[in-house]
């Protein structure tokens, strides 16, 4: 599958938002302030990320890093 799906997101501004965005791409969010953009790419794609990229260390290294909030989502598919 060549799409990221995120199902349900509520972080801050957004409210149950779908929306699929194409792997290997540039991806542009545009709109207005306080639209949920940040939280959107910063919060969830970016924190999902981050901790996908966590489970694969040692149990040692992950011990000491900084763990952020697991994103607000149903559900993130395709992600890998």
């Amino acid at each position: 599958m060549n799409d990221i799906t995120i199902i349900g997101t509520s972080q801050n501004n957004l409210k149950n938002i779908d929306i699929t965005i194409p792997k290997h791409l540039i991806t542009v969010f545009t709109g207005r302030s306080g639209s949920g953009k940040s939280s959107l790419v910063f919060r969830t794609i970016a924190a999902e990320s981050e901790q996908l990229l966590n489970e694969s260390y040692s149990s040692y290294i992950q011990f000491h890093l900084n763990q952020q909030p697991k994103p607000k989502v149903k559900e993130i598919k395709t992600f890998l």
